[in-house]
């Protein structure tokens, strides 16, 4: 059974990268847009996993879209995932506590420090960072807690958080 557990896990990671790859992105005033699909994984492992595999495997995650996607700030991604995945473990201390709104608003937010962190770094002085940045941050968080919702609603039935 845990055998089984391995396969199906490293076929939904292949599955979600080949996704990833294939995703069509559009330009918000001269600002790439992707959906982050391994962003939204590495949620559902911090949130389901240990906290150190989810860090580690957010940090495996990050290093490989770092090299595939831009080589001039090397382990950006890899960071601001790897401090995703730390944040997002910590709702599992909180499960009984909190409710399932607070839980959203808390993934919402650490999407949004995480595509601060990249895109603050990333378009560094080339555009004006308070108006189109922020709008970017936003567009990009809504877009992945948007998928987030969407894969929790079928695969656990709204019952993960």
């Amino acid at each position: 059974p845990m055998k089984a557990i391995y396969k199906s896990g490293i076929f939904v990671w292949v599955f979600i990268i080949f996704i990833q790859i294939f995703t069509p992105s559009f330009n918000y005033k001269s600002v790439h847009i992707q959906p982050d699909l391994l962003l939204v994984l590495i949620t559902f492992v911090s949130l389901r996993l240990s906290g150190d595999f989810a860090i580690f495997f957010a940090f495996l995650n990050g290093l490989l879209q770092d090299f595939t996607t831009q080589s001039s700030l090397i382990g950006i991604l890899a960071l601001s995932k790897s401090l995703n995945a730390y944040s997002l473990h910590f709702i599992q201390k909180y499960n009984t506590i909190w409710k399932r709104e607070l839980k959203i608003i808390f993934i919402f937010l650490s999407y949004i420090i995480h595509n601060y962190i990249y895109y603050y770094l990333h378009l560094g002085g080339e555009i004006p960072f308070l108006s189109i940045g922020v709008f970017t941050i936003l567009i990009q968080s809504l877009i992945s807690i948007s998928i987030f919702l969407v894969f929790e609603k079928i695969f656990f039935k709204s019952e993960l958080l």
